[in-house]
């Protein structure tokens, strides 16, 4: 089944006029990724077809109603950056929120933060002005502006299960 996923998206790439959908206008639409949907008994199914797709080198993201987004690890990492941006000069709690799965700061940049106190107090500035944004134009901006300078969203979708990531966390 993954092979012959391939095999289309690939024939819809070279051939668009002869992969895909035709509307009801007779106006034709080249298959994409985002029209196919693969639907599992369970668990299992979905991690070896997943298995499968990856190999493949073919994106794929999981969708279960089992599940809850509240219990991944993106949104417990969210907590912690929320907190932080509450309260940006409780040193523990930012220290905790730099160090979450989301952020992935290296153990290099962390460090650097414990040794160097300029690094450390552009930190708690950077993070004061989450608050102030927060504060005047709400928590979607200022989330926003967090995931854009921490370059979040492009480091996630580089990973495998990365797609996945990204949607826990938004």
């Amino acid at each position: 089944m993954a092979s012959e996923i391939v095999h289309l998206l690939n024939s819809a790439e070279t051939s668009p006029a002869q992969t895909g959908f035709q509307s009801p206008s007779r106006e034709f639409k080249a298959l994409r990724p985002a029209d196919i949907a693969i639907l599992v008994r369970n668990g299992s199914e979905a991690v070896a077809i997943r298995k499968a797709l990856n190999k493949r080198r073919v994106r794929s993201v999981y969708l279960s109603d089992k599940d809850s987004v509240f219990d991944s690890v993106e949104a417990k990492s969210l907590l912690y950056l929320l907190r932080a941006c509450a309260e940006p000069e409780r040193e523990s709690i930012l220290r905790s929120a730099l160090a979450t799965d989301v952020l992935a700061l290296s153990i290099n940049s962390l460090d650097r933060l414990v040794q160097d106190e300029l690094a450390w107090e552009a930190e708690v500035e950077r993070f004061r002005n989450f608050q102030l944004i927060w504060q005047h134009q709400g928590v979607l901006p200022m989330l926003r502006l967090l995931l854009q300078e921490f370059a979040v969203p492009f480091r996630l979708l580089t990973l495998t299960g990365g797609e996945r990531a990204l949607t826990n966390l938004l």
